[in-house]
């Protein structure tokens, strides 16, 4: 009778205690998405633009070119208290010590990895329309958070976006910045090992996420779609129908702003709000040719 009533007892303590460890584990995480965004708010002060989901790391410590494509992780170091990372990977690129380390602020406690030896990453930066190798070419309307690795010295071809740019047109707070997402061996440093076929060599959907043209997206590309058949992708989708909003947490994702703040949005939201949420400016073609005139409303997501 007693263990019948210690069964009984347990059944009704164990899921609330699971749920409360699950949102402890979604304000941490939530905790560190707002830390990335701070940082990028300072990024954006010092270099006039926010960060790219790849970029150039720019010259070594011994004032040579090293031109090691980067991550944005890895440009936002500095300011998350981990100058080593950067000046590492300044010297040696995916070479360097930094390329293998575990780096906690950039897991989910919902999504951890497997083992803690390698670079996971569960955040990417909102990079607006697939690049599709690079046709048709990004454009600032579409997102925020493009391609920088300067291979052939042309910075004058880059996308980049400021927050004065977002101020200008749609507004920072209803834009996204970052997102949470679940493919499997995602990595902030890209160039080193990669442990999942459907990341392949792809540095967009290992940093970065996007929004789809269309307006009736299938299973892989709306928030939290398609989580357990991802390599191969499903039927009918493409490699960076993926590259979205995910994450472990019950009935939505973690998302950061531009403007700072953070919050999690419904999984269940409209696409054409998520889309919204996407574009820097909606009203600029291409983006308008899906998005419209759509206004936001605090109520939509």
């Amino acid at each position: 009778m007693v263990i019948t009533i210690i069964g009984m007892l347990m059944s009704l303590i164990l899921p609330a205690v699971n749920q409360a460890r699950e949102t402890a584990s979604r304000l941490d995480c939530a905790t560190r998405e707002n830390q990335i965004c701070l940082a990028a708010d300072m990024f954006n002060t010092e270099s006039r633009g926010l960060p790219g989901y790849i970029m150039s790391s720019g010259k070594n410590n011994s004032g040579t070119a090293g031109n090691y494509r980067t991550a944005w992780p890895v440009m936002l170091a500095p300011h998350l208290g981990r100058t080593d990372i950067w000046k590492s990977w300044l010297t040696g690129g995916a070479a360097s010590p930094a390329a293998t380390i575990y780096w906690k602020q950039m897991v989910c406690p919902s999504n951890p990895p497997a083992s803690e030896t390698a670079p996971y990453l569960a955040y990417v930066l909102n990079s607006g329309r697939p690049d599709n190798g690079n046709v048709p070419p990004d454009l600032a309307a579409n997102g925020v958070a493009f391609n920088l690795f300067d291979t052939l010295n042309n910075q004058a071809a880059q996308v980049r976006v400021s927050k004065e740019n977002l101020e200008s047109s749609k507004g920072s707070s209803y834009t996204l910045l970052l997102s949470e997402n679940t493919i499997p061996g995602l990595t902030w440093s890209p160039g080193g090992p990669i442990s999942s076929a459907l990341v392949g060599s792809n540095c967009e959907l290992m940093c970065g996420f996007n929004w789809q043209m269309t307006t009736t997206p299938n299973i892989a590309q709306v928030i939290n779609g398609d989580k357990n058949n991802k390599n191969p992708p499903a039927a009918g989708c493409v490699a960076t129908d993926y590259a979205r909003p995910a994450s472990n947490h019950i009935g939505g994702v973690n998302v950061g702003f531009c403007d700072g703040h953070t919050q999690f949005i419904q999984q269940a939201i409209d696409y054409k709000v998520y889309e919204t949420l996407m574009a820097s400016d909606p009203s600029k073609p291409d983006a308008a040719t899906y998005i419209g005139n759509y206004i936001l409303n605090n109520a939509d997501f």
